[in-house]
This record gives C-alpha cells, sequence and structure tokens, in this order.
C-alpha cells in the first residue's frame, strides 16, 4: 500500500492504517446518516410547532365558548384572531355572519360551533395526533368527554402560510368538513335570496 494513498488512525485497539478508498466510504456513510437525521429532526420542531398553535387556539377559545356573554364565539375568534384562518375559512364564516345577522332570533346556517363541532363544548380540548398530509397537518382534537380510543371530537386542518400556522379546515367525526358546509350554506342563502 502506498502511503499517498493511505492515512493513519488512532482505533481502539492502537493505530492502524485506511487506505484513502475506505476514509472516503467512512466518511460519506457519516455524512449520510447525519444528513438523513436533519429532516427528522426538523419534521419534530414542525410537528411541535403544529401542536402549539392547535393547543393554543383551543386553550384561548374554549372559555369563550363556555362563557355566557353574548354572541358567538366563533364570530369573535375570527374577529379577535383572524390570522388564525385561511383566507378561504375567513371569508366563508363572514358570509355565514352576515348571513345570522339578517335573521335574528332564528337558527340559519351553522347550527353548533364550528371549531369545537358541538352546541354543548366540553370543559377543555386536547391535541391527539398529528399527522401531514400533503403541504398540511392534521391535527386530532379530543374534548375531555371523548375517550382517545374513540375517534376525535374533530380534526383540525392546519397549513403554514405566510410564515404562520393557519387554519384552512375542520373536519368532522360524521365525515363532514367545514368549508363544505359553509358552501353548501351560502349557496343555499344565495338561491332563497334570488
Amino acid at each position: 500500500m502506498n502511503s499517498k494513498h493511505s492515512v493513519i488512525v488512532m482505533s481502539r485497539v492502537g493505530w492502524c492504517r485506511l487506505s484513502a478508498r475506505n476514509l472516503v466510504i467512512i466518511c460519506c456513510t457519516l455524512s449520510g446518516l447525519i444528513s438523513s437525521a436533519y429532516p427528522v429532526k426538523v419534521e419534530q420542531e414542525t410537528i411541535k410547532s403544529v401542536r402549539q398553535f392547535v393547543q393554543g387556539f383551543y386553550d384561548w377559545y374554549v372559555p369563550k365558548a363556555l362563557s355566557s356573554s353574548p354572541g358567538l364565539p366563533w364570530v369573535e375568534a375570527l374577529q379577535a384572531r383572524p390570522s388564525n384562518f385561511s383566507t378561504e375559512i375567513a371569508s366563508l364564516l363572514r358570509k355565514e355572519m352576515r348571513g345570522q345577522a339578517h335573521t335574528p332570533g332564528e337558527i340559519s346556517g351553522l347550527d353548533f360551533d364550528p371549531f369545537l363541532s358541538t352546541q354543548d363544548p366540553d370543559d377543555h380540548y386536547s391535541i391527539g395526533g398529528i399527522v401531514k398530509r400533503g403541504q398540511s397537518y392534521w391535527v386530532s382534537v379530543y374534548g375531555t368527554s371523548t375517550k382517545r380510543s374513540q375517534p376525535p371530537t374533530l380534526v383540525a386542518e392546519v397549513s403554514h402560510v405566510n410564515g404562520r400556522w393557519q387554519f384552512t379546515n375542520f373536519r368532522y367525526a360524521n365525515g363532514k368538513d367545514l368549508i363544505s358546509l359553509l358552501k353548501v350554506i351560502t349557496h343555499s342563502t344565495n338561491s332563497r335570496s334570488e
């Protein structure tokens, strides 16, 4: 073996000579191991960030939903935290808000809390599993009355838009979702007013 093409390294058993080829193989292997661990860490940090965003919203929102103050809590959420919602959800909820304002005292359109999937909220909501689906994350949300062995109360769909997390849809245990419901409500409201 030519000394120009080998390296002397210290091992557990003493000094040994490695060929340049073996050294390249070892370096490439270590580099691959280190770089393959990087995406896992980034994904873990992303999921942690999603969890904090969704749990923070529910920790803020649930007391409002439980309070006896007048008005709909989801309207307050839309007004107080508009950046938490995608443009599409915000626009559809504003249309629903206007529709309900035209029929005071009547239940028209949404007859449940769209962020809790109920008319009778639990005292607390917590986050379960988080799954990446395309460019969004689907976050299982459980009310205190829902056992973890059961399907979640709802699934909040979250995407990273313009440097921040936003809710892009809410999916319910009955297979429906907020955007589809609001589009049907908006369509039927428009049909009745024509």
